[in-house]
């Protein structure tokens, strides 16, 4: 970088070197999917007065639970049950009492990739597959689940004067990114933008949620600025500075 001396180049790539430890593309996808995880945990426990298979044989029917999750940003149901009981023999009034956890994403981050083959056939693809197409594999799918926002990014914009204060739902949608009403000073430092920046992004998500627009709600939900969040900000020269005046 030109103009830098010894000592400013030494402790930017200080730094660059501490809070860069871990933020490979594996790292942060991990991060993002504990982020985007939930426990879903259903009990299932009897059937009563089920309908007979076979009337004529005088036979009982031999019911099983099949559970289904449905992913309601995608529209879409799951292609195969995510749980099966066992399958109880000749019987209208069975009990299963059994209990399971499984964890789930959400639909929007769900969304942003294939979800991986299931079943014995998916086992024997797995089975067959190199080392290095199982690492293209994972490396795909790490990629996808942090290119949250495509090449244009994610906008927000901080105005300099707000419109009239008036309930949520009434108020009329600006472009995405310029709904927050938070408002940024120029005596704030890097700590104080950066949480108003989380602030702003929270604001926003709860505007476009309020507006029934959920996937928009969901571009800002869940975003929190921290310390390992680089702030560039561009002062204007006195030339540029005199052509806006």
């Amino acid at each position: 970088l030109p103009g830098w001396d010894k000592a400013e180049l030494s402790s930017l790539n200080k730094f660059f070197k501490e809070h860069g430890e871990g933020e490979d593309t594996n790292a942060r996808a991990n991060v993002q999917e504990k982020l985007h995880t939930g426990a879903l945990t259903i009990k299932i426990t009897q059937a009563r007065f089920l309908r007979r298979s076979d009337a004529k044989k005088m036979r009982d029917c031999d019911p099983s639970v099949h559970v289904w999750i449905r992913n309601d940003h995608q529209m879409a149901w799951r292609k195969k049950p995510i749980y099966r009981t066992k399958t109880i023999s000749n019987n209208r009034n069975p009990t299963w009492d059994v209990t399971f956890t499984k964890d789930i994403l959400t639909g929007a981050y769900e969304a942003r990739y294939k979800l991986p083959e299931e079943g014995w056939l998916a086992e024997v693809k797995r089975a067959t597959m190199t080392s290095k197409q199982k690492r293209y594999i994972e490396e795909d799918r790490a990629a996808a689940m942090v290119k949250r926002f495509g090449k244009d990014g994610l906008r927000i914009k901080f105005s300099d004067s707000l419109p009239p204060m008036a309930p949520m739902s009434q108020q009329i949608a600006q472009q995405p990114g310029e709904n927050h009403r938070v408002e940024v000073l120029i005596s704030d430092s890097i700590h104080d933008f950066k949480s108003k920046l989380t602030s702003a992004l929270a604001e926003e998500a709860k505007f476009w949620r309020a507006k029934g627009d959920d996937e928009k709600a969901a571009n800002y939900a869940d975003i929190r600025i921290g310390h390992k969040h680089l702030v560039m900000a561009f002062v204007p020269s006195q030339k540029v500075q005199k052509l806006r005046a």
